[in-house]
Order: structure tokens, then C-alpha cells, then sequence
């Protein structure tokens, strides 16, 4: 069955920590105007970055991190820090917008977020020479609804049919998943922790001087409960299981509505990011061994974020053995009409996505 949702920004949080990468966050336009009607236009808090930065101060709690939201994409403001942050575990780094950085920006930031897709042994945090530095981008979206499509009426696919993350692909390709926006009940929680300061610099620490009896607040359950073995290496999985994911990648690359000539989306480098997203859900799950089923259900979370979908009948691999052009550009039109009601309805920018690794996964047989 299709997962209807994002993951939550908590879960992607979670297997970010823990995987050492970096992921986005998708919010709705009209609920950022939605807030600021609600609150004055002077209160910065009611942009996203702000909500992220609170949603990370209340689920980091515990944890020795930075908390910095990048106004502007520079060498300075991408470099680690000073000497005296020396005993920081991780480096928490907000995109306000990704969607708006220019090519020159976009160029600087992937050659900064250095990823290293092959899985080692997890590293102590204890001993770690300098912090993990994650990257969270937000990328706004929009509905569309029939009523902005009045000028575009006979070619509804060519506005719908628009991916969501609109940044070149070497550079999308450096955050593994997506979810949605965190619960605003973080948010309000976050302001009774303690522990937790911010800066005029828009930066988040946590300090290590409060007392005990203040730590034991009542504070639901965080990312600390999982970060205390990090040790994720013994989990197993079996050859045939790794076929599958394989299979799972080659048939997403040949789907009827990937994109070709860019292989769907899907990188070589997909298998390693799938292997180990499945290792850390069964690690969670207190599993020694990875399932074909836990397969199937991180293959909602990693690869809709990544796939390349056609949105032109020109892009169609079907022309190519004879396909009429119009019955094509049909087809195309009443798969935008499906996405605009159901990703307005679920919440989910990536329905289609989504609706593409289902169709996917029902048609192979998983490993024994």
C-alpha cells in the first residue's frame, strides 16, 4: 500500500543524525501566509527556518550541537567555526529557501556538503575530531488548483507536472530524503526546555552546566534515547535482499513515467544511501537483519525525492516506437489532474513520486 505522507521531520531528523546526511523539508506556501496573518509581519518566528530551528533545539535535546540558519550561501558562512567549538557533536546548517539559491550559490554549496555514500563503522562521537555537519532544506511548495490553471487550461501538465525541488540534480542528489514541516507542538514545547540558548547570530548550543534535576523535565522522548549505542554496523542483510533493492533501482530507472535520459533519478550511489537507511530502521526497530518489507518501506522514503519524472510529451520514451504526440500529451494532462487533487489532499508535493515507487514495488517479486 502507498504511504500517503511525508515522513515526519522528527523520523528524517532521526536517520540524518544517525547516517551522518543531510535532508529537506518541504512547506506549504499558503501556510506560511497562513501565519502571517496570524502573527505580526515584524515577528521573524513565523518564517519556516525559525520553526525548524525550534523543532531541532527540542529534538537534539541532550545532544552537543549548532544550530545555524544560512541567510546567504559564502565561504565564511559555510566554514566550520572556531577552535573554541571544538566540543561540538554536530553542526546543524538551515536553508531558508532552496529553491532560490542561484547557480553560482548552488555551485558552492555542493562543493562543501562532502558526502560519503560508502557505509564505515559508526565513529564514537566522543572521538570525533570535528562535528557532523548536516544540512536541512526547506523547499516551499504550492498547490495548484484548477483556478490558477485557467491560462494554461489546454496544457495542464506543463504547471503541475513541474518537480517540487527545482535545484540541479548533483546537488539535490546531496540530501538523501524528505519529509514534512515539524509539528508546531514542538515548537511550543521548545520554549520550556532548558538547556537550550540562542544567539543574536541565529545560532542554537546547548549548555552542559545546568543541573540534573532540570533534565528530567517532562520532556517527551528525543533522538538522545537513540544516539547512546550508535552501532548500527551489526545489522545484517542478506544478498538477495540487496538484489532486490537493485532490482527496485533498475525497474524505477525503466518506468513508464521516469525520465530517461537522466535514469530517473536514481544514482549509483542509491543503493548504499538504501542499504544503510534500511539498517538504521531496523536498528530502531531493535532488528539485527533487514526484510525484504523494511525494503519496501524505505523505498517511499529515499527514492520520491530523487526520481525524474517526464512532464513533457516530448520527454516520453514511447515516441520513439511510434506513439502519438496528442494521446501522449492526454495522458500526461490526466496524470496532473490526479496529482493537483491528491497532493492537495495528502499534503505531499510527491504524490506522483510516491504513486511511482508503489507501481514499482507491485511489480517485482521480493527476495526469499
Amino acid at each position: 500500500m502507498i504511504r500517503e505522507e511525508l515522513p515526519g521531520f522528527e523520523e528524517c531528523l532521526k536517520y540524518s543524525i544517525l547516517g551522518k546526511r543531510s535532508f529537506l523539508t518541504f512547506v506549504r506556501n499558503d501556510f506560511i501566509a497562513d501565519k502571517v496573518e496570524r502573527e505580526n509581519l515584524e515577528q521573524a518566528t513565523v518564517a519556516p527556518q525559525f520553526l525548524v530551528e525550534r523543532a531541532v533545539g527540542h529534538l537534539l535535546h541532550g545532544l552537543r550541537y549548532k544550530c545555524t540558519i544560512l541567510n546567504e550561501i559564502s565561504l565564511s558562512y559555510l566554514s566550520l567555526g572556531d577552535e573554541h567549538e571544538s566540543d561540538i557533536r554536530y553542526d546543524i546548517r538551515i536553508i531558508p529557501d532552496l529553491n532560490a539559491l542561484t547557480n553560482e550559490e548552488q555551485i558552492l554549496l555542493a562543493k562543501h556538503m562532502v558526502v560519503d555514500f560508502t557505509i564505515t563503522e559508526p565513529l564514537n562521537d566522543l572521538t570525533m575530531d570535528q562535528p557532523v555537519q548536516i544540512f536541512i532544506g526547506i523547499v516551499p511548495w504550492s498547490v495548484d488548483t484548477p483556478e490558477q490553471l485557467d491560462g494554461n487550461v489546454t496544457k495542464p501538465h506543463k504547471t503541475v507536472l513541474k518537480p517540487s525541488i527545482t535545484v540541479m540534480d548533483w546537488l539535490k542528489h546531496k540530501f538523501w530524503i524528505a519529509g514534512s514541516m515539524p509539528d508546531e507542538s514542538l515548537n511550543l514545547e521548545h520554549r520550556n526546555i532548558p538547556g537550550t540558548t540562542v544567539s543574536n547570530d541565529n545560532t542554537a548550543t546547548t549548555d552542559d552546566d545546568d543541573d540534573d534535576d532540570d533534565e528530567d523535565a517532562d520532556i517527551p522522548e528525543t533522538i538522545e534515547s537513540i544516539q547512546i549505542k550508535n552501532d548500527f554496523s551489526e545489522v545484517h542483510i542478506e544478498p538477495s535482499v540487496r538484489r532486490y533493492i537493485l532490482d527496485i533501482m533498475i525497474h524505477l530507472r525503466m518506468h513508464r513515467l521516469a525520465y530517461h535520459s537522466k535514469g530517473g533519478g536514481i544514482i549509483r550511489d542509491a543503493l548504499d544511501s538504501m542499504i544503510l537507511l534500511c539498517k538504521l530502521y531496523s536498528y530502531d526497530q531493535g532488528k539485527n537483519y533487514v526484510t525484504p518489507n523494511v525494503v519496501k518501506q524505505m523505498s517511499f522514503i529515499y527514492f520520491p525525492m530523487h526520481l525524474v519524472l517526464i512532464n513533457s510529451a516530448r520527454r516520453d520514451p514511447s515516441r520513439l516506437y511510434g506513439s502519438d504526440y496528442k494521446l501522449i500529451q492526454e495522458f500526461l494532462d490526466n496524470v496532473s489532474k490526479v496529482k493537483m487533487e491528491m497532493s492537495a489532499k495528502l499534503d505531499n508535493p510527491l504524490f506522483l513520486e510516491y504513486l511511482v515507487v508503489e507501481n514499482t514495488i507491485n511489480k517485482i517479486v521480493p527476495a526469499i
